[in-house]
């Protein structure tokens, strides 16, 4: 799936989950000294503020490993969502994508990037999306890593 479609799909489970609208590419101050920086969603309010990425493991001959850059521009977008104003919801959206580590322990990527940052969320939710199935698993802080299952009609419009 390619980014802007998968973007496409985060923005009508978004919609569907929480009940309003979300605009593409709102444009945001961060930081300080402050930088525009425009991110993948937003509701009309800006009170919630989502990246989304259809990022997983590497393939080919490296199938299965790590995919450090990828792992490195997620943890930059988790610094940019963290930069902004305490109170607005941020949500990070990921494409569910599944490794064997060992037959038949598997991880996704989602679950392993919470792993290992879960300490820098901040309140930043991870939503990890199945685009095969609709079934979206939700990791944040509060629940530890508990994943909270949720069907979504992945329909086109």
């Amino acid at each position: 799936m390619k980014p802007k479609e998968f973007e496409q799909l985060s923005k009508r489970v978004l919609e569907k989950e929480l009940g309003e609208e979300f605009d593409e590419q709102p444009m945001l101050s961060i930081g300080s000294p402050s930088k525009i920086h425009y991110f993948d969603l937003a509701n009309r309010d800006l009170s919630v503020i989502v990246e989304c990425k259809s990022y997983g493991w590497c393939r080919g001959k490296r199938d299965g490993s790590v995919p450090s850059a990828k792992i490195d521009g997620l943890y930059a977008e988790l610094l940019r969502l963290n930069a902004l104003p305490w109170g607005i919801r941020r949500i990070i959206t990921l494409r569910k994508d599944t490794r064997i580590i060992n037959d038949p322990q598997s991880e996704t990527f989602a679950h392993y990037f919470f792993r290992l940052h879960k300490s820098f969320l901040y309140g930043v939710e991870i939503w990890e999306i199945d685009i095969d199935t609709g079934q979206v698993e939700k990791y944040n802080q509060s629940n530890n890593c508990q994943k909270i299952n949720k069907e979504f009609d992945l329909i086109t419009h």
